[in-house]
């Protein structure tokens, strides 16, 4: 065997008789080159893996040549994917980082030779940092975030941190595309909101963002694609005079225990100067007076004493050195009695739903979960009142909301106002009686299947939620299950990156390449779709 046939050792999950079992005359072999030029990588990682009722990993590890080789293999249908430090990791068949890959199918005794795996070199992201009077700051922490939507919300998840150097130069390397932030902190705890408890004005350190206002919703942020490199990123630190904060909390007919009142404060500017802390107040309810870095608040008070419970909202504005004065008179809180009932069987180990009530105009001012048992009746407690929508995650796949009904009012789809414990429950019906759509893709001339990305998503009534997506089989067959009556688009791409939707992809320059359905409960829409390629 030449340096070029590299075995890969077959590891399996399963030991002892069954490594025996699996054994076969199978091979598979290719090279790993570079996306950009062509030129074989060596020393690339291969892992392939066996799919099925008995999975089973083999790995290798290329040549001078970028070749590799795997031999002895099962018949069976496998996934590949090559990894190298300064590349990005690929499945083959695929351009989208943590995608899987074509499905290869190998029969006994066959060989599926001159497999191309091309990697794309990962990105880069160079620049320097100054002081704000123009000199190198150096041994300064730069920390990189790829900025994702989830759940609805913008997250910040840690890429990678480096520190500047002697003349306050960095470098970061980026795995895989995407969309970023950068922040350099001079020092951390006061940069996040520390907060001093004293009366005496500070100035207070703030976080370097690049580019500036790439926390916000709609804010700029780095775009790299694959292999890019992003140079000149320049980051100014600063420090802001901090402003000074002072009130009471007010509750007219009674005196105040300093354990029955708690004050918190969110800070409402984008990531990264987001935070949220808590401040003490006296037995006369006095707030002692603080410091408090320069943007905007939400401040609440939370009163309980036995078992009642009081709250309230107030949203202010600080300036640099600014002193600000707040009163808080906290309100009863409300609760919402609701009844839930399943119309058809109920799925197996069915036992509880999540129910979630939050604010329209600010989702993540607060949220209460309630949950239902067997008994149908579920309680949405301490509510502070105002505009509401309900939402139900983690529902289970056999199940849709058919409705949700406060008195005569639909609630499902829409915000609805909360003043006063109402005299009606919120009465949810769910359904196991939901529509199915199910499906394959058009074969491939070469006989090997890439897994597509099937998106179904309403379009009458509308929907204010993500589309569905889920992925077909090694034999390109997929099942949607539990859709509420309506008319659906469909789709599949070839490729499509997690929280896709999320971050702003939209269907609607593929409707022609779509399929239309109506469906009613208990229907079974059956579909044949072609690979729409995005690229």
């Amino acid at each position: 065997m030449t340096s070029a046939q590299i075995a890969g050792v077959l590891v399996l999950f399963s030991w002892s008789q069954v490594a025996a079992q699996l054994v076969g005359t199978g091979e598979i072999s290719g090279k790993v080159v570079d996306v950009q030029n062509g030129n074989p990588i060596p020393k690339a990682a291969l892992t392939l893996n066996l799919e099925g009722p008995r999975p089973a990993t083999a790995i290798a590890i290329t040549d001078s040549e970028g070749a590799f080789r795997f031999e002895a293999l099962p018949a069976g249908v496998y996934q590949l994917q090559a990894e190298r430090r300064g590349y990005q990791t690929l499945a083959y068949g695929t351009r989208v980082a943590g995608a899987k890959g074509t499905y290869l199918k190998l029969a006994e005794g066959s060989k599926r030779e001159d497999l191309i795996i091309p990697l794309p070199m990962s990105s880069l992201i160079e620049g320097n940092i100054q002081g704000s009077d123009g000199s190198p700051s150096h041994d300064i922490p730069i920390t990189l975030y790829r900025m994702i939507h989830r759940d609805g919300k913008l997250q910040a998840l840690q890429e990678g941190m480096v520190q500047s150097d002697a003349i306050g130069s960095f470098r970061i390397p980026v795995s895989q595309p995407g969309r970023f932030c950068l922040v350099a902190n001079q020092s951390p705890m006061q940069s996040y909101g520390m907060v001093f408890m004293n009366s005496k004005q500070v100035m207070l350190n703030l976080p370097a963002v690049y580019p500036p206002g790439c926390g916000d919703e709609q804010g700029e942020r780095v775009e790299l694609a694959a292999g890019a490199r992003r140079s000149n990123v320049n980051l100014t630190l600063v420090s802001a005079l901090a402003g000074q904060v002072k009130g009471k909390v007010i509750l007219a007919d009674r005196p105040v225990g300093t354990s029955q009142i708690q004050v918190r404060f969110r800070s409402l500017s984008p990531w990264p100067l987001a935070f949220q802390f808590s401040a003490r107040a006296s037995s006369t309810g006095e707030l002692m007076p603080f410091n408090l870095g320069p943007g905007s608040y939400l401040v609440s008070a939370h009163y309980e004493n036995g078992g009642e419970k009081q709250m309230s909202f107030t949203q202010i504005e600080v300036a640099p050195g600014e002193s600000k004065e707040i009163n808080l008179t906290p309100q009863p809180m409300l609760q919402l009695s609701c009844q839930v009932k399943v119309e058809g069987p109920k799925p197996e180990r069915f036992r509880q739903i999540a129910i979630r009530i939050h604010a329209e105009s600010r989702p993540d001012l607060f949220s209460i979960r309630a949950t239902w048992s067997e008994g149908g009746a579920c309680l949405l407690a301490e509510l502070p009142g105002g505009l509401m929508r309900l939402s139900f995650p983690d529902l289970p796949p056999e199940l849709y909301v058919k409705s949700a009904q406060l008195g005569n009012r639909n609630v499902l789809d829409t915000a609805f106002e909360l003043h006063g414990n109402p005299s009606q429950d919120l009465q949810i019906v769910l359904s196991s009686a939901g529509a199915s759509v199910s499906g394959e893709m058009e074969k491939p001339e070469s006989g090997d299947q890439t897994p597509a990305t099937v998106v179904v998503a309403r379009i009458d009534p509308p929907a204010q939620t993500t589309p569905i997506s889920t992925k077909t089989d090694a034999e390109g067959k997929f099942r949607v299950t539990s859709l509420a009556p309506g008319a659906y688009r469909v789709y599949a791409f070839d490729q499509l990156e997690p929280e896709a939707f999320e971050n702003g992809f939209s269907l609607q320059q593929y409707l022609d390449s779509s399929q239309l359905i109506r469906v009613k409960d208990g229907d079974q829409a059956a579909l044949k779709l072609s690979l729409i390629r995005r690229n």
